[in-house]
Formats: C-alpha cells, structure tokens, sequence
C-alpha cells in the first residue's frame, strides 16, 4: 500500500471493483493489481505525461517548487475534467430540452 502511495496513488475503488487506484495528480485510474506489480512502472506505463511519474519521486523526495509545480498541474486537471463534465451535461440537456421542444411544436 505505502509503495502505491509513493507512486501518486490512492484507493479510488468502489464495493464491486475494489481494486481501483488513481493518481492525484493526472487522475489515471488503473484497475486489476496484483501482488507482483511495481506502482512506479504501471504509472510510467499507462500515464507517461503526468508530471509526478516525470519528477520520478516520492512526494517526500521534492522540492517546494517541484511540490507546487505539481499542484499546479493537479489543479488544472481538475478545472479540465470538471470543464470537459459540465460541457458534455450541458450538450445532452440541450439536445432534451430540443427533442421537447419539437414534441410540443409538433402536437401543436
């Protein structure tokens, strides 16, 4: 546990996947651990953009500037994931409210 933390992880599972992780940082989800895995190269291997696997270190292991760097970059995930969200909600209730509009239109 203490070796997926150090690789950005935390538990991110639910009561029928419990073995869901994602990263703090670039927010990756990675499913189906095994005992055997290394955090470190699963998060390389799946997420190689994200800035904590490029400092390649522990939290602990940072400078204030690199820590803020990160949070920085965690931020912004978060504002373009939450923008990418209300975008994609905001599209699918306009294209209701249409189909209503022209249901009503139509038996008028």
């Amino acid at each position: 546990m203490a070796k997926m933390a150090e690789a950005g992880f935390y538990w991110h599972g639910t009561e029928t996947e419990i073995d869901i992780a994602a990263c703090f940082v670039c927010g990756k989800e990675l499913d189906g651990w095994e005992e055997s895995d290394d955090p470190w190269s699963e998060h390389r291997k799946h997420a190689p953009q994200c800035p904590f696997v490029k400092f390649g270190r522990p939290e602990t292991h940072l400078t204030c500037d690199e820590f803020v760097t990160i949070m920085m970059a965690t931020v912004k995930t978060r504002y373009v994931n939450n923008y990418t969200t209300l975008k994609t909600n905001g599209k699918l209730l306009i294209e209701k409210k249409r189909k209503e509009m022209e249901k009503l239109l139509r038996t008028n």
